[in-house]
């Protein structure tokens, strides 16, 4: 069965927010420029400092992002993930409502 995925974007803070399941301690690190993913704190192993289950992503400024960006966005999913869990078109596009 698959996780819920929940998809949010705040405003103020200009942060996209792409949660697996429900929400829960985590530690983020950031795999390229304004693109952090986050790992569950639970599963986290700290001597090896990696994690070991992905529980999200969060986008930072996503509203500066250029049509590169959100390619390199999409490319983090499967084709058809974001379909199959949101009913919706699996591109992110500049105008997030899409999703």
């Amino acid at each position: 069965m698959a996780s819920k995925l929940t998809i949010s974007y705040d405003q103020d803070g200009d942060l996209l927010e792409i949660a697996f399941g429900s929400v829960r301690p985590a530690i983020s690190e950031e795999l390229v420029s304004n693109l952090f993913v986050r790992y569950d704190l639970a599963t986290y192993d700290e001597e090896k400092n990696e994690g070991k289950e992905i529980i999200g992503f969060t986008v930072a400024n996503i509203s500066l992002w250029k049509d590169e960006d959100f390619r390199r966005l999409n490319r983090l999913f499967p084709s058809g993930v974001l379909k199959e869990r949101t009913g919706k078109s699996g591109e992110v596009h500049r105008g997030r409502e899409e999703l």
